[in-house]
């Protein structure tokens, strides 16, 4: 879906079809609380002329000193509302038909957990049948204040011994994991529950388990939409960006991040004919093909991700049975 983007209450772009929100934090072993270690925000939006005589949508460019507030709203109102940023980079193409503009914003730590509020949609129903009419394979998860969410994937790592990480992908909602995380700053980490419904599995992180125990960990949430949903879910489908490798820490730079942040963009698959949204050099002055990201319906995805959820040298098996 297209989203209006306000920075400081200036309406900068009303077209923007893809934004990205992140967080990563740690997990203290000894205290159990998470601290969190760094915070971005990234808007991609890409445009076409408008037909000869008719008018474009407008757009401005980005403040470049500490911005008070960022307002990200869709067309039925439902509000993100995200402070205390400053912009980092902006990466801007044009070409004869179409422009692409990616802008990287950093969060300031002083400043949490006040970064980010969202009024968005409460509920959000998975449809029960695939697109090939096969059974949904129905997990939920359970994370503070989020409760029998229904997810669209779960994908595990794990050696001979021990889980080692996780990442779900589910829906973004009004209760949600990003939001949860940041409350919990210096705090202790929730407990999260996966059940797997379909194969009668439950995990818990941590585990309740007395001959386990968990070691401290890593992790992340983000939040994506549109050109920035391009994330394979494994280093197996695409080597250059496995889920661990987006761990992002308040020393990464972000000079890192924007590079991360871009190949991932010019990845996204278009369907035109020029290979998605990347551009060549021998197809620039064409028009027939476009790489502007189109809009779609659903609603943004939210990806939690946790690593090093057990050291594998403790000897230490985390069971996947009820």
């Amino acid at each position: 879906m297209a989203y209006e983007f306000k920075q400081d209450g200036e309406v900068l772009c009303e077209t923007l079809e893809s934004f990205w929100l992140y967080t990563s934090f740690d997990h203290n072993q000894a205290t159990n609380f998470v601290e969190i270690k760094g915070g971005y925000l990234a808007v991609y939006f890409s445009q076409q002329p408008p037909v000869k005589g008719g008018s474009g949508p407008s757009l401005a460019r980005p403040k470049r000193e500490h911005i008070g507030s960022i307002e990200i709203k869709d067309a039925g109102g439902q509000t993100i509302t995200l402070s205390n940023l400053s912009l980092l980079y902006s990466r801007f193409t044009e070409y004869r038909n179409e422009r692409g503009y990616l802008h990287l914003y950093r969060f300031d730590n002083y400043a949490l957990p006040d970064w980010f509020k969202a009024e968005w949609y409460k509920d959000y129903l998975i449809t029960p049948d695939n697109d090939d009419q096969t059974e949904f394979m129905e997990r939920t998860l359970d994370f503070d204040s989020v409760k029998e969410r229904e997810v669209f994937a779960l994908a595990m790592e794990e050696t001979g011994e021990a889980i080692m990480a996780l990442t779900v992908v589910m829906p973004f909602l009004g209760d949600n994991i990003f939001n949860d995380i940041l409350a919990a700053h210096k705090k202790e980490i929730p407990k999260l529950t996966i059940n797997s419904k379909w194969h009668g599995q439950t995990w818990e992180f941590p585990s309740p388990a007395d001959q386990i125990r968990d070691s401290s960990k890593e992790g992340w949430v983000m939040i994506c939409d549109g050109a920035f949903s391009a994330l394979p879910m494994s280093a197996e489908l695409d080597g250059r960006v496995e889920m661990g490798s987006w761990f992002f820490n308040d020393q990464s730079g972000g000079a890192d991040v924007m590079q991360k942040l871009s190949t991932l963009v010019a990845s996204y698959p278009t369907g035109d004919s020029h290979g998605g949204i990347n551009r060549h050099v021998y197809n620039v002055k064409e028009t027939g093909a476009s790489g502007v990201i189109k809009t779609t319906k659903h609603p943004p995805y939210e990806i939690f991700h946790l690593r090093d959820i057990n050291d594998d040298r403790m000897d230490k098996i985390v069971s996947d049975k009820k």
